[in-house]
């Protein structure tokens, strides 16, 4: 319905500070129905591009054992399992659950620092992970500021070559604040040797 709240930032049950600001995300018109397509069977990079064709939204990733490493077993929609053909609102999100293999394979976690959120997200969706808490500085004061911020700091923190499960969730904290942004980390071989990226933590009173 026009006027429904369809997301927030931050997400529910991230503890706040008093008086702190939270983004939300407005219907402002009735959504068109769309025939939800059948992506089971479909790579998870195949299913992302179809849902996004048909205007619906890839949301949480799931991983349960199946000699089928990434592909899709079972499209949900609010909790359930949906048919190929039913209609719902366009720009619904859509949970995956996929294969992860029978011997507990892991992917390689990604670097974030520097992206944007969206960035973010997309480059974890392609590493099957799912994006954890977002937290943002004392920079961020509006909507705007909230698309423009970029990954300073993620958990678990970056090094070459480190594998994580399958469905895992990173955690972002942002920033407008471009000085709070490190470098990246050296690509060279002679450097991998080095310690990795370090985690920063946020002092405690400029985070949700």
């Amino acid at each position: 319905n026009p006027g429904t709240v369809i997301s927030q930032t931050p997400t529910p049950g991230v503890k706040v500070k008093a008086n702190r600001r939270v983004f939300l995300t407005v219907n402002a018109t009735n959504p068109q129905p769309e025939e939800m397509p059948n992506v089971v069977g479909l790579t998870l990079r195949q299913a992302k591009s179809t849902l996004e064709l048909k205007g619906f939204v890839l949301g949480n990733l799931s991983f349960k054992p199946d000699i089928a490493i990434n592909n899709v077993l079972e499209q949900q929609y609010m909790g359930s399992a949906i048919s190929p053909g039913e209609f719902i609102p366009k720009g619904s999100t859509i949970n995956l659950v996929l294969g992860r293999g029978l011997n507990n394979e892991k992917t390689v976690l990604p670097y974030l620092v520097g992206l944007t959120l969206a960035d973010a997200r997309n480059l974890l969706l392609e590493a099957s992970l799912n994006m954890g808490k977002t937290r943002f500085d004392e920079t961020v004061q509006n909507f705007v500021d909230s698309l423009n911020a970029r990954v300073y700091s993620q958990y678990p923190g970056y090094m070459p070559e480190t594998f994580i499960g399958f469905g895992s969730r990173v955690d972002l904290w942002l920033t407008i604040n471009e000085s709070r942004i490190p470098p990246p980390p050296e690509t060279d071989e002679v450097k991998k040797e080095e310690e990795p990226v370090q985690f920063v933590e946020p002092e405690e009173d400029i985070f949700e």
